[in-house]
């Protein structure tokens, strides 16, 4: 993900952890998903 958007590996790592910290994601071994709260929270502000 990191070379796909042009930021280095650390920076990339740093912000998923940060939003892991509050969360918004989980990870396990590397992978990192979307937990019930971002999804509920991402559905609330993008009704379709």
């Amino acid at each position: 993900m990191a070379y796909n958007i042009d930021y280095d590996r650390q920076y990339v790592h740093k912000r998923l952890r940060s939003l892991a910290d509050v969360g918004l994601l989980t990870s396990e071994e590397g992978v990192y998903e979307l937990t019930d709260l971002s999804f509920l929270e991402f559905r609330r502000r993008h009704t379709f």
